[in-house]
């Protein structure tokens, strides 16, 4: 794997700027027939019939999804027509220079089972490196002819063949993968920069949130342990416990480890936290308050705050290039 300076290094040959799918009109106007998209699905969603319905009552909705799939095909086939079917499928394999010595930074990770399964890896790409040296398959862009594809089943050929299954055409919403791609193209213009530099922001931080919600989880189940066997004191009862305000009895909130992990995730987010968490102060007011006090500190003032740390850091950085 590059190293974290290889990655800032990183030459790529793409697309040529002059191929018209490539131009930053294009991918806006892709960006904007997503969101249209989206608005369209939403909106069936909450006003279409679904009960003693006539055929005239989906007629709109109908010619909605005629229109959306009909742009979202010519979309693909002017890509396809623009770049050919060999750089439609494939793309040029990142090359990475390496501007500095590296030799002594260690390896991203240093592990003989990960240097066992890269080998393997490594073996089962071979003969497709071989039929395509320097290029690899484009992932995004077979994602993206998927996604159109099961539009075109929910929207014409399921209805048509009277199977279950019309719900198909909701998955084009995750076509909202183009949006970064397009406000990418626009960072120089000043109406879309301030947008560019959040989606980088948010871009360069998943890895940092992906480990926080990991680790977040952890907290969550370990805590959620210590204040179940704290509710399920045996001198302590139920009746002791006043829910008489709360929207559910002591067991639904303390009565397992999971349901304690649910109640303690409401107190992260802030939700109905008084009449879940009050009680149990009544029951033991130091030991609940030095568990609450401790939970709330590695959550909300570490765990959390880590991750608007590294957004507001890559935002800073995004914004000096």
């Amino acid at each position: 794997l590059p190293t974290a300076r290889e990655l800032d290094a990183f030459v790529v040959d793409e697309i040529d700027d002059t191929a018209m799918v490539d131009k930053p009109t294009f991918l806006m106007w892709i960006s904007v027939s997503t969101l249209a998209n989206m608005l369209i699905l939403g909106l069936e969603v909450d006003l279409d019939c679904y009960h003693n319905c006539k055929d005239s009552d989906h007629a709109i909705w109908q010619s909605f999804d005629a229109i959306l799939t009909i742009i979202a095909i010519a979309e693909i086939v002017i890509i396809f027509f623009s770049l050919g079917y060999w750089n439609f499928l494939t793309m040029p394999v990142a090359q990475f220079v390496d501007t500095e010595d590296n030799s002594k930074e260690p390896p991203f990770i240093d592990h003989p089972a990960w240097f066992n399964f890269k080998s393997e890896l490594q073996r089962l790409a071979r003969p497709f490196k071989q039929a395509m040296p320097g290029r690899t398959f484009n992932w995004f862009r077979l994602f993206d002819v998927l996604l159109v594809l099961l539009r075109v089943l929910g929207a014409w050929v399921v209805p048509v063949s009277g199977s279950a299954g019309v719900g198909l055409k909701y998955f084009s919403a995750l076509r909202i993968m183009h949006i970064p791609r397009g406000v990418r193209k626009g960072q120089f213009n000043e109406t879309f920069r301030e947008l560019w530099l959040m989606l980088e922001g948010i871009q360069d931080t998943m890895r940092t949130v992906l480990f926080v919600v990991v680790l977040l989880c952890c907290i969550l189940w370990t805590f959620a342990v210590a204040f179940t066997i704290l509710a399920a004191d045996d001198d302590v009862s139920s009746t002791d416990f006043e829910m008489k305000r709360a929207d559910w009895s002591k067991d639904q909130y303390w009565g397992s480890v999971g349901s304690s992990f649910f109640t303690l995730f409401q107190v992260v987010t802030r939700d109905s936290t008084e009449y879940s968490v009050r009680p149990l102060f009544e029951s033991d007011r130091v030991l609940t308050g030095l568990l609450m006090a401790a939970f709330l500190s590695i959550t909300l003032l570490a765990a959390l705050s880590t991750i608007l740390g590294a957004v507001v850091e890559s935002t800073l950085q995004s914004a000096k290039m």
